[in-house]
């Protein structure tokens, strides 16, 4: 199967010898149900075969960071690809696609593109179904020596008229694609959204919850990234409203801090987080938990219980001194968050 091949591919490092596990199997067949996902999704918010943009657009038709972020992504990643081929390093090759598609192409792009796909923003719209279309060709090619019958499938559903995508000509580097600039305002725009993501991660905000996010730019330059990206903020954030202060504007109370580069970032707890209710719930917690890690410990320093017991066993009771270590600090540094905000 696809999964097989791919994941064989994956761990196929030039003199290394290949530990086969069913769990790694199972992740990459997960992977192929993401990438037939995704082309489902994509083909559903096109437009008929006739009326699908077919023809590279003018650059000015790509007025959105997020397009031509991806096109300068991809073709670093073509010229990746094609020369790890070329020199039979094919896990570096397979590596460099998972983590393309999955986690730029579907987890940051898709995301950014989904309201112009779906007709939120019709000025957006032509160029994002051909950016995303685009994408889904050529990683379509690129995947298929690893993954063939997948890519066929998928390749046939693609719109106009299409031979066998083993005939197709493999992707080249295409060098007006390249765009420093969009990577780096991308970079940024992710590296707010995962802050804003994290924190409310840490604070048990709500996923669903729209919140208000406040953000105090240090320089001109953030300040002009946060006004022109803060539709792109927003949607991936859960974001209802992202306001901006000036340098001498009051810091808000009661809110939590993310520090950035030349940026700060508050976010409201009122309405979202009871924050005494949720300090006595956290500190119930960690006490029981203390009390089972030491519990735990004390086992596993009883020499009698070592020795006598099934490895497994004894493996078990270590996991869980890790599980628990693991719970505990995160636990510690919740609390510690929420007493900052408390004392603020």
């Amino acid at each position: 199967t696809d999964a097989v091949r791919f994941t064989l591919a994956a761990f196929a490092a030039q003199g290394r010898d290949i530990k086969l596990a069913e769990e790694r199997i199972e992740g990459y067949r997960h992977f192929v149900n993401k990438i037939w996902n995704a082309a489902r999704f994509i083909l559903l918010n096109l437009k008929t075969s006739e009326d699908a943009v077919a023809e590279p657009p003018e650059p000015d038709f790509l007025s959105d960071p997020s397009e031509r972020w991806i096109l300068s992504r991809l073709n670093q990643v073509t010229g990746t690809v094609r020369k790890a081929l070329d020199e039979f390093d094919f896990d570096v090759a397979a590596k460099e696609l998972y983590q393309f598609f999955w986690h730029e192409y579907c987890d940051w792009y898709l995301e950014l593109a989904k309201p112009a796909l779906t007709g939120a923003e019709p000025d957006r719209q032509d160029a994002a179904r051909w950016v995303t279309l685009t994408v889904l060709d050529h990683s379509l090619r690129l995947f298929h020596p690893f993954m063939p019958f997948v890519t066929e499938e998928l390749w046939h559903h693609l719109p106009g008229q299409r031979d066998h995508i083993m005939v197709a000509p493999f992707p080249r580097q295409i060098d007006a694609w390249n765009d420093a600039r969009a990577e780096d305002i991308i970079k940024q725009v992710m590296e707010v959204v995962s802050s804003i993501r994290n924190a409310r991660s840490e604070l048990g905000i709500h996923p669903g919850a729209k919140i208000i996010v406040i953000a105090l730019p240090h320089s001109e330059k953030a300040y002009d990234f946060l006004d022109s990206q803060e539709k792109a903020i927003n949607t991936l954030a859960g974001v209802e409203t992202l306001n901006l202060l000036e340098e001498g504007e009051p810091r808000p109370e009661g809110a939590a801090t993310v520090i950035l580069e030349n940026l700060e970032i508050f976010i409201p707890l009122e309405g979202f987080v009871d924050i005494e209710e949720e300090l006595r719930k956290l500190t119930k917690e960690e006490k029981k938990l203390g009390k089972e890690l030491a519990k735990t410990k004390a086992k596993l320093k009883n020499e009698n219980f070592l020795s006598k017991a099934p490895q497994e066993i004894v493996q078990k009771e270590r996991d869980k001194v890790n599980k628990f270590q693991t719970k505990l600090k995160k636990i510690v540094s919740h609390r510690k968050t929420l007493e900052g905000v408390f004392r603020s």
